[in-house]
């Protein structure tokens, strides 16, 4: 099924995180945060769809909060992720490539909070799709405890050895406070102007 990944009439932040918990409980305290910061602007959650982890975390957060919960998740992920049914919304689909494009259709912005390999791919496919032109929308770094220093750095590295262009650090903002970013990735009066469409499109449908 193909998803229009340019489309922006909805208020959702996509987060890629860790379907882990990390050994350091501070991970996961800041994914729930970053769930309740997210829903008491009136947002929605849009993210992998399971229990555990910094997943979770941040699902139970926007919840609590009284917000919405977007989840996504392939078929044969719902054992090892966990298959929630408290959800505002779930998806189950049957790849992973139709899970991040699902999740790209229904986001404003993206953000990233730290994870491992696949965490990293959905990164990077995001970020390189905003910078190849194939969507526009905000990409985003929380930056939590400094977790991704070091992949900072390297990138900027290939930019030194110019293996990847300059602009691809233009197209990213990085952050280590989840106010901060939600802040610079969608500004108030572009937040106002999502919400007008989303409400206008709620009218109409009903």
């Amino acid at each position: 099924m193909p998803y229009d990944i340019n489309r922006k009439d909805e208020l959702n932040i996509g987060l890629f995180c860790a379907s882990r918990p990390s050994n350091d409980p501070t991970y996961v305290k800041a994914a729930y945060e970053f769930g309740q910061a997210v829903a008491k602007r009136g947002w929605g959650l849009v993210y992998g769809g399971g229990d555990k982890g910094l997943m979770g975390a941040a699902a139970d957060g926007a919840l609590d909060a009284g917000g919405k919960g977007i989840g996504v998740i392939p078929d044969f992920l719902l054992g090892k992720e966990g298959d929630r049914n408290d959800l505002t919304e779930k998806h189950v689909l049957a790849s992973l490539n139709e899970r991040k494009e699902l999740i790209a259709s229904r986001s404003a912005a993206f953000v990233t909070m730290p994870g491992g390999v696949g965490t990293i791919d959905e990164l990077t496919e995001v970020w390189t799709w905003n910078v190849l032109g194939r969507h526009d929308k905000p990409v985003g770094i929380y930056n939590v405890n400094g977790y991704f220093d070091k992949l900072i750095e390297f990138i900027n590295h290939m930019v030194g050895l110019e293996l990847t262009g300059a602009h691809y650090m233009n197209a990213i903002r990085v952050a280590n406070n989840a106010e901060g970013l939600l802040d610079a990735l969608i500004p108030a009066e572009v937040a106002g102007e999502i919400m007008n469409r989303q409400n206008r499109d709620k009218i109409i449908n009903e």
